[in-house]
């Protein structure tokens, strides 16, 4: 996902490309993501003694099915001071299209006489993805994952030039913005054309006519790719560093790399921007302290920005309590969650407030509101919104469904490149 544009939605309190690697996606404010727990073993004799505090586990740390099929046996087991707890109430909680076999996504249980809840089938999406349940009981939770291969066609739509189908991008692929997919087996695909090979990951930016793709590859080579196909490495990029586009990667220990150059250090987490020929790279700091730099600019510090927000790319940063900045300035509150790009006009936003509402902000404050965007709706950038039903928003208008994902860039025309997965019979 990419910038000319910015198109990763981004939730109050969430992290963004951080230096440990972990990129930029749409993130559910308040969730917990963590590592899966492994099952402890079952069949403890006793029952546990009242006022120990309750332990939750899964049987298993991923369960894996198929678009449109069930996953089946999933198993939580309560246990407390290492005895099983009989008789204990767990709240069980999907996400991401999944759903139990009645369509909800959040239902009670009770534990058996062993201390576990055999769940109902569980509904995969017509089409499949990662995401996760968590099991909760007062205060103890446990959280595992959720799989299926992601199936679909891609597609790219723009504004003034219609839709577009590439039918030769894999089944599963993943729309990454600026025309281009990642297939499952690392290929990078561009339209219909692969460009690269072994690809682990990519972000996306487009720039004064020009599509461009940084990635690092399963060896952990960065380097950057165009519609010519032909690719250049950054040797001075360390292994293990996570891309943030522009020309702009994030290595493990802080330092921010534009091509092969440090251009600052100690760097928490970046996002990054091109607009009028030049790259930008907004970042936080270990210390939490917000700044800008460009490939020929800065590094700018932005003090008006409170300590610890996100930096959302385009000049803007995500406070924890949903104050947006565009640079030192505020222009939106209450804001739930947001998605930036860059166009010839200047930066934008689009967001959703906490109170469901999709609107628009420019660099002085909110410059339109879109009433027919679903509340829940997730702004993906370049004035569009994916509904939780699948249907595609541009402002106030339906311009596709049955869409599973998307990524969004502008570069003479607002673009949204996507996947549709038709509906479960």
């Amino acid at each position: 996902m990419t910038k000319n544009d910015t198109s990763s939605a981004v939730q109050a309190g969430a992290t963004f490309t951080g230096s440990d690697g972990v990129q930029r996606r749409t993130i559910v404010a308040g969730a917990a993501w963590t590592i899966p727990v492994v099952a402890t073993a079952i069949g403890a004799p006793l029952a546990a003694a009242s006022g120990e505090a309750l332990t939750l586990a899964f049987d298993l740390p991923q369960y894996t099915g198929s678009a449109c099929g069930t996953i089946d046996n999933a198993r939580v087991v309560v246990s407390s001071g290492g005895a099983v707890a009989p008789g204990e109430s767990v709240t069980i909680t999907l996400s991401g299209g999944y759903t139990f076999d009645d369509g909800s996504t959040s239902r009670p249980f009770t534990s058996g006489a062993d201390g576990s809840v055999l769940l109902p089938p569980i509904t995969v999406p017509a089409g499949g993805g990662d995401s996760t349940i968590v099991a909760s009981a007062g205060a103890a939770t446990a959280t595992a994952a959720l799989s299926a291969p992601r199936v679909g066609g891609a597609f790219q739509i723009g504004v003034g030039s219609g839709v577009s189908a590439f039918t030769s991008v894999p089944a599963g692929s993943e729309p990454v913005g600026s025309g281009y997919f990642l297939a499952p087996n690392g290929d990078l695909y561009y339209t219909n054309s692969v460009m690269a090979t072994g690809i682990d990951s990519v972000e996306t930016y487009s720039n004064q006519g020009g599509n461009f793709a940084n990635f690092i590859t399963a060896a952990g080579v960065a380097g950057q790719v165009g519609v010519s196909g032909v690719p250049t490495y950054f040797s001075s990029v360390p292994s293990g560093s996570t891309p943030v586009g522009s020309g702009f990667f994030l290595a493990p220990n802080g330092d921010l790399y534009y091509t092969n150059t440090v251009v600052a250090t100690g760097v928490a987490s970046a996002s990054s921007y091109s607009n009028a020929g030049q790259n930008f790279a907004n970042y936080v700091t270990t210390s939490g302290t917000a700044f800008q730099v460009g490939n020929a600019s800065g590094p700018d510090q932005f003090t008006s920005v409170p300590l610890g927000s996100t930096p959302v790319g385009s000049g803007y940063y995500l406070t924890d309590d949903g104050d947006l900045y565009y640079t030192n300035t505020l222009v939106v509150s209450d804001v739930a969650s947001v998605s930036t790009y860059s166009a010839q006009q200047g930066n934008y936003a689009n967001f959703v407030t906490n109170s469901g509402a999709a609107g628009q902000a420019g660099t002085a404050g909110p410059t339109a509101y879109f009433p027919s965007v679903p509340a829940g709706s997730t702004p993906v950038g370049s004035g569009y919104y994916l509904a939780d039903n699948g249907d595609l928003y541009y402002t106030n208008t339906v311009v596709a469904r049955n869409v599973s994902a998307v990524s969004t860039y502008s570069n003479g025309d607002n673009f949204a490149n996507y996947v549709v997965t038709q509906p479960c019979a």
